[in-house]
């Protein structure tokens, strides 16, 4: 028996045990009154027979006094003198004698209240604390039996969100609302992750034909800016510098595409190694050291020697698109604050940047695929941060931004040691 059980079960007891005293009391009071009503009766029936046989002396109260003797025989053995139909027929007086008989001796209303009290008032607690004893055991198997309906229904639930629950069998009692209403969502949270699923392959899908299209022509592009190098002329190099700075965002789109496609169709296995986290750092700068030095950024990094538990490649560039994100909204000039630390969970990275931080509006969409903000880069496709949310959260890590109190946007990684 549980804690709980012990107490509800104390507490059931306790109210029945209170009702049997109240109840014993009230009955052994009733008992004594009527008791004493009785005995009084039946003496007051003994004095006035006796009565008439001194005064009288003939042989008609003789005969009466004999009445009277085999009236009050019947009556003890009928057990309730005043009630007899003997004691009737002969004709009783007023009881007040024998209460006044019972007085001169020591005995009132309620003298035997004390002796009636504890056989009628004990055996009153025993029945009703049997009483209690019974609801305590009818409400545990009550109990019982709505927690193994309840066991029975979030097992279903369990089932239904590993995508094999069924059907569900219906029983008739307090639950069958709530299970008829659990099945019916079971039901259309199965068919909307269906449709949901047949529209992310689609998706995908159509997303790697783009990525593919756009290959053939960035490829030709490529070849004319190879060619067009051959031939210099001062409005060639401008066009060249444009088509080449257009060519790079293309390729950088298509492979964000490719990328995302694979990961969301969970078809990239990560492999999971421990990894120092400086080197990790150092390695997703190293692509935005031209970015960083065109606009004078400093990139600061500290936390010393802390390790990680994450796929090499796909990490990297999840922290790549975030660097660049803070490169692309400091001023020139500016900082990037890069700092970890490790702790028995998890290791946690965070980037700060000193641009002018994230607003309201943008801060509940950042990390959604193709949303730009109000301040996006103009050759900004909206991209990389989705791309950083779905590598850290496959991982079993999470990502979210915030504005510090100096006005600045901070972005916080945690990647868990544990599964």
């Amino acid at each position: 028996m549980g804690q709980n059980e012990g107490k509800i079960c104390l507490k059931i007891l306790a109210d029945w045990l209170l009702i049997g005293l109240a109840a014993g009391f009230l009955l052994t009071a009733a008992v004594t009154f009527q008791e004493y009503q009785d005995f009084s009766g039946f003496i007051g029936a003994v004095i006035d027979g006796a009565g008439e046989k001194e005064t009288d002396g003939g042989q008609e109260n003789n005969s009466r006094q004999a009445i009277i003797r085999r009236a009050l025989a019947a009556a003890l053995k009928s057990g309730n003198p005043l009630k007899s139909a003997p004691l009737k027929e002969v004709g009783l007086p007023d009881k007040r004698a024998g209460e006044e008989w019972l007085r001169e001796y020591g005995f009132r209303t309620w003298t035997r209240l004390g002796g009636n009290l504890l056989f009628i008032m004990g055996s009153s607690v025993i029945l009703f604390g049997v009483i209690g004893l019974l609801q305590f055991l009818m409400w545990k198997k009550e109990q019982e039996k709505r927690a193994r309906r309840i066991d029975g229904l979030t097992e279903y639930l369990l089932l239904a969100n590993r995508g094999g629950a069924g059907v569900l069998r219906r029983r008739e009692d307090e639950f069958s609302f709530l299970e008829d209403a659990i099945y019916k969502i079971v039901m259309e949270l199965k068919s909307t992750k269906e449709e949901a699923v047949h529209n992310h392959t689609v998706l995908s899908e159509r997303i790697v034909d783009i990525a593919h299209q756009l290959k053939t022509p960035l490829t030709s592009m490529s070849l004319m800016t190879e060619l067009l190098e051959g031939q210099p002329t001062e409005e060639g190099e401008e066009c060249l510098n444009r088509l080449t700075v257009q060519i790079h965002r293309l390729q950088n789109l298509v492979s964000a595409l490719l990328s995302l496609a694979k990961l969301e169709s969970h078809t990239i296995q990560f492999e999971k190694e421990k990894m120092d986290v400086e080197a990790l750092i150092d390695g997703a700068a190293e692509p935005l050291q031209e970015l960083l030095q065109k606009k004078q950024i400093q990139l600061v990094t500290s936390g010393g020697q802390v390790q990680i538990l994450a796929d090499s490649r796909w990490t990297e560039e999840a922290i790549q698109n975030v660097l660049k994100n803070c490169a692309e909204h400091s001023p020139e000039g500016g900082e990037i604050q890069v700092q970890w630390e490790q702790n028995p969970l998890y290791t946690e990275i965070q980037v700060t940047d000193s641009g002018k931080g994230i607003s309201k509006k943008d801060l509940p969409h950042l990390f959604e695929r193709f949303y730009r903000g109000e301040d996006a880069q103009k050759d900004s496709a909206g991209v990389g941060l989705s791309l950083a949310k779905l590598v850290v959260e496959r991982q079993n890590g999470h990502i979210y931004a915030e504005n510090t109190k100096e006005g600045h946007a901070r972005f916080w990684m945690r990647f868990y040691w544990r599964d």
